[in-house]
C-alpha cells in the first residue's frame, strides 16, 4: 500500500490527499467516478516515474462519491505501486453493485420453416447446420423502411426474423435477430438487458492450448465454415466500427462490443487465433480492433479469393475446397516492423534498383565512399579547423557537377540539390566559397589572380540558388535547438527532394535534453535517431559534422586523428550511423587532406581505410589523386554512371 502516515489527520481535499501522495494530475479535472491516467495523460508514477522508458501506466480511479480515490501502477517490469485514501468525515467506500443480467426465454419449439432452409441453401448451408448451432426463424417487431431503405423513426411491424442464439456454458445468455427487407437490406437487433458473449462458444470447450480459433464476422458466416467441417468458430455479436480505436492501451479500453473478449478463458488458452472476417475496409477495421486485444502475435489473417468477400460468399461461389485452402493458408498477422523479404525485393537490391550509388564520378573517392539513393546518415569528425565543412562542401560540388554533366546527356531531369545548416559559417560566405569552387577562381581578387569577373555573378548566383539551401538560426544571442534544425531538414527536404543535407557542427546546437532526462549520451542516442529516420523516409543523406573531445598530441606535437570513439558528448555518433568518416589536415596550410573511413554498414557505399585528397587554398577545392590504385585482389565496385 501507499506509504502514507496513518497517524496524521485523513486529509480534507482530494487535493491534499494527491499532494500527501506525492501525484501530480497536471490539470486533470477530478470528476467523480472518472479514471485517469495512462498513455493519453501526464500522469507519471510517484514511485518509479515511469522507469527508465518512461511508461505512463499509472491510472488513478476517482472514488464515485467524490470522496477518496485509489491508485495503481501497471508498469511493464512490475512496479505495483498502489494506494488509496478517503477524505477527512467521508462516509465507507461505496461498494460497486454486481451488474444483473437479462436472460431470455429459450424458444420452446424453435421453427425452421422450408422458407428458411432454401435462404441457406443457395450459400451451400444445409438444415442440420442451422439446427447444430440453433437458428431459427420467429416473428418480432422490426423497424419500418421506406423506398430508399431509410428508417422510419417510431414505427415497428411484426415480421418473420431469424434469430441467432448465444450459447454460454449452456445457458441461453441473449439472442441476435436479423431482419430481411426488400434490396438485400438488413436490420439486427438484441435482446435488451443481456450481457455480451461469443457466438458457437461452447465449441470451443473441447481445444486446448496448442488448437486454434477461427472469428469471422457475423453469425452466418460461422454457419457457412461449420458447412465446411470447422467447428472452432465464432463472432462478436456487434458488428465493426466506424474508426480504429486511437492509443489503445487494454487498461483504459472501454469499447462494450469488444468487452466480452477480455477474462474469456476459453479463447486465451488457444495458441493460433484466425481472423476470417470480410475484406472489406469495415472488415480489416474489424479484424485490427480484435488483433489488439487478443495479442496481433497469434494472430493470423485469412484472404479470401477474388470477388469474395467473406466466407458465406466464397462457399457460394467457390466451394467447400476454395474455404478450406483459403483457412490453411491463413497468413501471419502483419506487425510493424517485421519485415519478410521477398524475391522481387532481392533482384532490386542486386540491381541497384532500390539504392543506387550516388558518385562524384573520380574513382578515388568513390572508391572510398559515395552516397545512397535511399538515403543514410553519414557521421563527419575531425580536428577543428582542419577540413571537415571544407570536405562536405566541396563533396557537394562534385555531385553537383556530375549530375549536371548527366542532365546535358538527358540522363537525369532533377538537378542535384544540397541543404546546408551552418551554426559557424554565413550563408553569404558559403555561398562566396561554393561559387569560387564552381568556377575554380578565387572569390576575390588577389595579388596574383583576379577574382570572379562582376558581371558573371548574376549566372553564379542563379546556379548557388539552383543546387543549394542555406539554413541559419535567425537569433545569435541563442544556441539553436537541434529540433529547430530538425524541422527546418524535413521542410526543405519536402520541398527541394534533396539527396544530402549537411548539419555543421553538432555542438553548436542545444540539445535541449529535459531536467527528466538522467543520461546524456542516451538522449543524444535518441535525437541522433530521428535525424536517421528522416533520411530514411525523405531519402536523404543526412551528414552531421560533430567535434571531437579534446586529443592528446603525440612526440612530435601532433594531434592523434580521432574516429567515432573520440567524438564529443556521446559514444551514440558511432553507433546510429551508417557511415562514420573523419577528415584531417597535418596543419591548417597543408594540401594534404585524409579521408578515413572508420564506420560502414553496406559496403556499396563506403569501404574502410585512408584515402589522401588534395586540398586548394585559393579555391577550395578538392580533388583526388592522380594515380587511381585498386587494391591488390579487391575489385572497386562500379556504378554505371563511373564511366561517365
Amino acid at each position: 500500500m501507499d506509504r502514507l502516515d496513518r497517524r496524521r489527520e485523513p486529509p480534507e481535499t482530494l487535493e491534499e490527499l494527491f499532494d500527501r501522495a506525492r501525484i501530480r494530475l497536471n490539470g486533470e479535472a477530478m470528476v467523480p467516478g472518472r479514471q485517469l491516467g495512462g498513455p493519453r495523460t501526464k500522469i507519471w508514477c510517484p514511485e518509479c516515474d515511469g522507469g527508465r522508458e518512461r511508461e505512463k501506466n499509472f491510472f488513478v480511479m476517482i472514488d464515485r462519491d467524490g470522496f477518496g480515490a485509489t491508485w495503481h501502477c501497471f508498469r511493464a517490469n512490475n512496479c505495483g505501486h498502489s494506494g488509496g485514501g478517503r477524505l477527512k468525515g467521508a462516509p465507507e467506500r461505496p461498494q460497486h453493485a454486481p451488474k444483473v443480467y437479462r436472460k431470455p426465454t429459450p424458444e420452446p419449439r424453435p421453427e425452421r420453416p422450408d422458407s428458411l432452409i432454401s435462404y441457406y441453401v443457395k450459400f451451400g448451408i444445409d438444415a442440420e447446420t442451422l439446427a447444430d448451432l440453433g437458428i431459427y426463424r420467429t416473428i418480432r417487431h422490426m423497424p419500418v423502411l421506406d423506398a430508399q431503405g431509410k428508417q422510419l423513426p417510431d414505427e415497428s411491424r411484426r415480421r418473420p426474423v431469424i434469430a441467432y442464439p448465444y450459447v454460454d456454458g449452456g445457458e441461453l445468455i441473449n439472442v441476435k435477430y436479423k431482419a430481411i427487407y426488400a434490396g438485400d437490406r438488413k436490420r439486427f437487433q438484441q435482446e435488451k438487458g443481456t450481457r455480451r458473449s461469443l457466438f458457437n462458444i461452447d465449441s470451443f470447450e473441447n481445444f486446448g492450448p496448442d488448437d486454434f480459433g477461427i472469428f469471422v464476422e457475423g453469425e452466418d458466416d460461422v454457419a457457412a465454415l461449420w458447412q465446411c467441417g470447422w467447428r472452432q468458430v465464432t463472432t462478436l455479436p456487434d458488428g465493426s466500427p466506424t474508426k480504429l480505436t486511437e492509443n489503445f492501451d487494454r487498461f483504459t479500453d472501454d469499447d462494450q462490443r469488444y468487452m466480452c473478449l477480455y477474462g474469456e478463458p476459453r479463447l486465451d488458452n488457444l495458441k493460433v487465433i484466425i481472423l476470417a472476417g470480410d475484406m472489406d475496409a469495415a472488415g480489416l477495421r474489424h479484424h485490427e480492433e480484435i488483433a489488439l486485444r487478443v495479442g496481433k502475435g497469434r494472430c493470423r489473417v485469412v484472404r479470401w479469393p477474388d470477388g469474395c468477400k467473406d466466407a458465406k460468399e466464397t462457399l457460394r461461389k467457390r466451394g467447400v475446397e476454395a474455404v478450406n485452402h483459403a483457412i490453411n493458408t491463413a497468413l501471419y498477422y502483419p506487425l510493424e516492423g517485421v519485415h519478410v523479404v521477398t524475391e522481387e525485393e532481392l533482384a532490386n537490391y542486386r540491381a541497384g534498383i532500390m539504392d543506387a550509388r550516388i558518385i562524384t564520378g573520380h574513382g578515388t573517392i568513390d572508391e572510398r565512399i559515395s552516397l545512397s539513393d535511399a538515403g543514410q546518415l553519414i557521421v563527419t569528425t575531425g580536428v577543428s579547423g582542419r577540413g571537415k565543412t571544407t570536405f562536405w562542401n566541396g563533396m557537394a560540388l562534385l555531385y553537383v557537377e556530375k549530375n549536371d554533366r548527366l542532365m546535358l546527356e538527358n540522363r537525369l531531369l532533377r538537378p542535384f540539390h544540397t541543404v546546408i545548416c551552418s551554426a559557424e559559417m554565413k550563408p553569404l560566405m558559403m555561398g562566396a566559397r561554393l561559387i569560387s569552387q564552381h568556377a575554380n577562381l578565387p572569390f576575390h581578387d588577389t595579388l596574383i589572380t583576379r577574382g570572379i569577373p562582376p558581371e558573371d555573378l548574376a549566372a553564379h548566383t542563379l546556379w548557388l540558388n539552383q543546387h543549394f539551401t542555406f539554413i541559419r538560426w535567425p537569433d545569435r544571442s541563442t544556441q539553436p535547438p537541434i529540433s529547430w534544425a530538425y524541422n527546418r531538414f524535413k521542410e526543405i527536404l519536402l520541398r527541394t527532394g534533396a539527396k544530402l543535407a549537411i548539419l555543421d557542427p553538432w555542438q553548436e546546437f542545444d540539445d535541449e535534453m529535459p531536467d527528466r532526462e538522467r543520461n546524456h549520451s542516451r538522449w543524444i542516442g535518441k535525437v541522433i535517431q530521428r535525424f536517421v529516420g528522416l533520411a530514411e523516409e525523405l531519402r536523404c543523406n543526412i551528414v552531421i559534422v560533430a567535434h571531437p573531445t579534446k586529443l592528446p598530441r603525440d612526440k612530435e606535437g601532433k594531434f592523434v586523428i580521432p574516429d567515432g570513439e573520440e567524438i564529443a558528448d556521446s559514444r551514440m555518433f558511432k553507433s546510429r550511423c551508417d557511415i562514420g568518416v573523419t577528415i584531417h589536415r597535418p596543419s591548417d596550410q597543408a594540401s594534404d587532406m585524409l579521408l578515413r573511413v572508420w564506420k560502414m554498414r553496406d559496403a556499396r557505399f563506403a569501404r574502410y581505410g585512408d584515402t589522401t585528397l588534395r586540398y586548394d587554398m585559393n579555391t577550395h577545392r578538392i580533388y583526388p589523386r592522380p594515380v587511381e590504385v585498386e587494391p591488390h585482389g579487391v575489385p572497386i565496385l562500379r556504378h554505371w554512371q563511373d564511366d561517365n
